[in-house]
């Protein structure tokens, strides 16, 4: 009889704990680590893209999809990308841990790099979450 309130409660804990596990990330620790990116990746609210789509304002944003300036689309999105945001799937916390760990596995993109120290990728979430306008979009899936 247990067991039947052990899997709910174990649910309820593990949903509720999770914001507060990416919360500790540092964005300039972020921003350091973040240099590793500049190569394929720019973070200005105006930039241009490179080799890969500019991430300002890609916390909370749909993955796999241009963010709504029409004037600077990114048409590079692998189909595994595509399909990944088209799943419902968000640029939050959550997503983007998986993602910067193993960015083949999780979406099937074609991002070579990853990030395996997950504290990198905490601290690169939470500038990725600085450098965006849109972070209401996460807050507001999570309750």
């Amino acid at each position: 009889m247990k067991t039947i309130y052990l899997f709910p409660t174990v649910i309820f804990f593990s949903v509720t704990l999770v914001p507060v596990v990416y919360a500790g990330g540092d964005a300039e620790q972020g921003k350091e680590v973040f240099k590793k990116c500049k190569m394929c990746h720019t973070i200005k609210e105006d930039g241009k893209h490179k080799f890969g789509p500019n991430l300002f304002g890609t916390f909370g944003h749909s993955a796999g999809t241009n963010k709504k300036d029409a004037n600077k689309k990114y048409e590079k999105y692998s189909r595994g990308l595509k399909n990944y945001g088209e799943k419902g799937n968000m640029w939050c916390e959550e997503n983007l841990n998986r993602f910067l760990k193993s960015p083949k596995r999780e979406a099937k993109a074609k991002m070579p790099f990853n990030l395996r120290e997950e504290e990198d990728r905490k601290n690169v979430v939470a500038y990725l979450k600085e450098n965006s306008n849109n972070t209401a979009a996460c807050e507001k899936r999570s309750i």
